[in-house]
């Protein structure tokens, strides 16, 4: 685990009790968007395009068990082009 991985930790242990609806923040391109809500399957989202349309602001709640959970699905998610993690 990196140093910035470990304070984001620390954060989300300071700040949230496991086990939580936690959300998720991506920017993606539009194309993409069905690709990523399928990796979320039942999970509650929400959506919103860009002025151009060619990106959505996505937020995904999906329940996790901890911290280090979150950091995981960061970490795949940083992984595919296109995407950025918020």
């Amino acid at each position: 685990m990196t140093e910035k991985e470990s304070q984001f930790q620390n954060l989300l242990d300071a700040n949230y009790r496991w086990p939580c609806s936690f959300p998720f923040k991506f920017i993606i391109p539009a194309a993409r968007q069905d690709e990523i809500l399928a990796l979320f399957p039942g999970d509650e989202y929400t959506c919103r395009s860009s002025k151009t349309r060619k990106y959505v602001s996505l937020t995904i709640h999906k329940n996790v068990s901890s911290s280090a959970e979150v950091i995981e699905i960061y970490n795949r998610f940083k992984a595919i082009e296109g995407v950025i993690c918020l």
